[in-house]
């Protein structure tokens, strides 16, 4: 209903991620949890799949910082209860050549997730 795609585990990238990349080629939009899932607290180590799609799509990245959610219960949150705080950096781009392999995926992942937490 709201355009979520799923991932399953043992497709690959190149499968799992093959939606969001035609998404993003045709000058679209894509969300993503760089950890590979919604967390709540402490960020995670994130996944090469943020990495994939960058390098896939050649498209460029906004890092965005959710806080205030740590603890938050639907029901209050429905009520207003809680203050959430979305923070967003300063848009760049991950430009390597085209046959980068796994262990480069992993570390452009690590360079987008420290743009996350320097928000």
């Amino acid at each position: 209903m709201v355009g979520a795609f799923p991932v399953k585990m043992g497709l690959g990238l190149e499968k799992n991620l093959a939606s969001p990349v035609k998404i993003l080629e045709k000058g679209g939009v894509v969300g993503i949890f760089p950890e590979g899932r919604r967390f709540r607290g402490k960020i995670l180590e994130p996944k090469r799949g943020v990495a994939f799609l960058a390098m896939q799509s050649k498209a460029d990245i906004l890092p965005v910082k959710i806080t205030g959610n740590e603890q938050m219960v639907l029901w209050k949150a429905l009520f207003g209860k809680y203050r959430i705080k979305v923070k967003f950096g300063k848009v760049f781009s991950i430009r390597q050549p085209a046959d980068c392999q796994p262990a480069d995926y992993n570390k452009l992942a690590n360079f987008v997730m420290n743009n996350i937490r320097r928000i």
